[in-house]
């Protein structure tokens, strides 16, 4: 067995591929995370939307004309989100290579 301390990008993304649709953080979680936002406007980016679940909830809260974009590197989790956000502009990249 190999001991290996570094991991690709692409392994990264795999991964939560493969998990997509069984792990993730409860709706509460992104209630709490939201408390100290009332009201959304504007452009509002989630970095590593994973689902979109943080997405809905901005959504709930947003003013008319707010633009929600997320990113994640997993392409599942990516498909997910479009599919929970379709009004979101959702996209698979890498956070660390963001222009």
């Amino acid at each position: 067995m190999t001991n290996r301390t570094d991991i690709t990008k692409e392994e990264i993304a795999k991964g939560y591929d493969d998990i997509a649709e069984i792990v993730g953080v409860g709706g509460t979680f992104y209630d709490d995370c939201l408390s100290i936002q009332k009201r959304f406007s504007g452009h509002v980016l989630d970095v590593g939307c994973g689902r979109g679940l943080l997405l809905q909830k901005i959504a709930d809260r947003a003013e008319a004309g707010t633009k929600l974009f997320g990113i994640d590197i997993s392409p599942k989790l990516c498909e997910l989100a479009r599919q929970n956000n379709p009004e979101a502009d959702i996209v698979v990249g890498d956070a660390e290579t963001l222009p």
